[in-house]
């Protein structure tokens, strides 16, 4: 028995001897790398943020949407770094991510078709929460505007949720763009009327609303 455990006990101090130390460095230096990246990250977070909202604070979605990404990334970045300094061969998993987001990307197509399309309305801001539009065959006042998303209040009391994938793949009418806005109106008058009197009338009816 004693044999045995003396046995175990040079096996393990070879091992520290031999290998031991290289990992106990490796470990300390994959900590230190993750704790300096995950700083690095936090503040570059922080900066992009106070950046794209001084450029244009208007669009305050996409510049979420921008970090958000940028900073998946980089822990994306981060974690394959930490683990390569491990000792772990990444090619694998860096191979098996591709596929994995292939077959992710083809399953939900339309999903992303949406989510590149709100990023486009994001960025061109055709309208915002509030304004009156017509968009995606539908027309109402804009109650939310997300990544995914549109949703409208029609006149007659209806919400309505349409795909920014629809709604940025067709025309889009906003009515609360301009302060002014012409609008047609057609009106009857009978054949003896006067129609100097009947503008005057008009124009009155006009004045009082």
């Amino acid at each position: 028995m004693a044999e045995k455990a003396r046995a175990a006990l040079e096996h393990i101090l070879h091992w520290m001897r031999e290998t031991g130390f290289d990992y106990a460095t490796d470990l300390v230096a994959a900590l230190v790398i993750l704790a300096a990246g995950a700083c690095a990250i936090k503040v570059l977070s922080s900066l992009l943020r106070k950046g794209l909202n001084r450029a244009d604070g208007r669009h305050a979605l996409a510049v979420r949407f921008i970090v958000s990404v940028i900073v998946k990334s980089a822990w994306a970045v981060l974690i394959v770094v930490v683990l390569g300094k491990l000792g772990v061969n990444v090619g694998p998993l860096i191979a098996g991510l591709g596929v994995t987001g292939f077959i992710l990307g083809f399953a939900f197509q339309e999903s992303l078709g949406s989510l590149a399309s709100g990023l486009m309305i994001a960025l061109n801001e055709p309208f915002k929460v509030g304004d009156y539009v017509a968009v995606g065959g539908y027309e109402g006042t804009v109650l939310q505007l997300d990544m995914m998303a549109v949703t409208l209040a029609t006149p007659d009391n209806r919400r309505i949720t349409i795909p920014n994938k629809s709604a940025w793949g067709t025309p889009i009418v906003n009515y609360s763009a301009l302060p002014l806005r012409r609008v047609d109106l057609t009106m009857g008058i009978s054949y003896d009327t006067s129609i100097p009197h009947a503008r005057e009338t008009a124009l009155a009816a006009l004045a009082a609303v």
